[in-house]
Formats: structure tokens, sequence, C-alpha cells
């Protein structure tokens, strides 16, 4: 008797992939190393550490630490720079049947369309994610808490950007910013929406020494694992 095999193959637009499963622009795909490890695993693909313009350190250690539930980290978007994770993409794009999703995260409005610029004229045709929801940079904001930026920034983006763009979130708690987002959001060709990023300012205490576990921003930083499954 022959049985039924369920595939696990997906498309985003005109992107296959051979599953659902993909890592999150995030802790551990910082690295060429780590990102070709991903991309010849059994993973469908891989997503590039969130890049800026230049190279970032990002914020002091600790700034991630693992618990029974996940995790919490205040990364602070350390990375090697766009050209890097560029490189990368366009060096990989035709060499494996897996995906590579090109991910960017500047820290202004003007950040995001340099970089944008910059992939447009480059070699690179596969997936180009925009990050607008780093949520553990000191000092800085999250920009898709505020709608009127991301339309401003979509608007600026698509007068130039025609390569396949999708969009990082954050999450959203109250039932008029879904209405909010979606109002903008659907007002452009988007080709996937990526939602959600960790919960900020999150706290882990250590019940033994009665202090955070990680060092930035006092303790606060991202929540991820099984705490956001469980709450969704």
């Amino acid at each position: 008797m022959l049985q039924n095999k369920i595939s696990l193959k997906a498309n985003i637009g005109k992107y296959r992939f051979n599953n659902v499963l993909l890592n999150a622009a995030g802790i551990r795909c910082a690295t060429t190393d780590e990102l070709t490890k991903i991309l010849h695993s059994t993973a469908g693909g891989c997503v590039t550490k969130s890049a800026t313009p230049q190279p970032r350190e990002g914020n002091e250690s600790p700034r991630m630490k693992a618990t029974p539930m996940g995790c919490i980290n205040s990364m602070g978007l350390p990375n090697h720079g766009l050209d890097y994770y560029l490189k990368f993409a366009e060096e990989n794009q035709d060499k494996n049947d897996n995906q590579v999703i090109l991910s960017i995260a500047g820290l202004s409005v003007d950040q995001n369309l340099e970089m944008l610029h910059k992939i447009q004229d480059s070699s690179f045709t596969g997936l180009t994610e925009l990050n607008l929801s780093c949520p553990n940079i000191k000092g800085e904001s999250q920009i898709a808490y505020d709608f009127e930026a991301v339309r401003d920034i979509l608007t600026k983006a698509f007068k130039f950007f025609k390569k396949d763009i999708g969009i990082k979130l954050p999450p959203y708690f109250d039932l008029h910013q879904f209405d909010q987002i979606a109002a903008v959001l659907n007002d452009f060709p988007i080709a996937y929406v990526n939602s959600i990023n960790s919960i900020g300012n999150g706290l882990v205490v250590n019940a033994d020494t009665e202090s955070v576990v990680i060092k930035p921003k006092g303790g606060f930083g991202g929540l991820g694992g099984d705490y956001v499954k469980r709450l969704l």
C-alpha cells in the first residue's frame, strides 16, 4: 500500500522553499560560517543577520541568556555590515535549492533607503527583508510602531526598489494597531510579512542572586521561544 507523503515545500511568490522552517534574523546568523551551516542544513533556507550600513559591535555582554522556555536577548544589532551579507547572498543565491533572505535594519529611514539602493544595484535577485522592528537598541525606538513612518519609508522605497521585499514587524497588542498597520501595508506590493520579532521589554531575574540575567538596558530584552508560543 502506498503511503501519502506530506510535503513541507512552500512558496513566497516565485521563491520556492524546500520546507517551511527558517531561522530568524537573530542571534546565531551573524557570520558566514553560521549562515552556511543553516543553508546546508534541513532548513528551507537562511535569513541573514539584519544588517546596518556599517558594522556594529552591539550591546555589552552578557546580552543573551537561554532559559527553559526560550531566551531573552538585548543584542543591540551586532553585525558585519551590509556589504558582508550582500556578498554572501550574491555568492549563494544560485548554488543551493534553499533560499537566502537578505535582512536589513537601518537605524533611520535614510539608512534603510541607502541599503535598499545598494541592493537594487547589486546582482542579488532573492528576497530582501526590511526589519522595522529591532527592539533592543538603546536609545532607539522601533519604526514599525510609527505607522506614518512606515508609510513614508515604503513610499520612498518603492519608487526605486524593483526587487521583492518583505517586512519584519514587532508584536502588536491593540486591535486598532492591527488595522492601522494593515491599512499601510495593503497599499504596497509587499512579498511577505514576518510577524513577530521578539516581545520587547521582557525581564528575566535569577531568583538565587535576585539579579537580572543580561546587562544591557538594565536587564530588559526581547523574549523568544515558548514565551511567545504560549502567549499566541
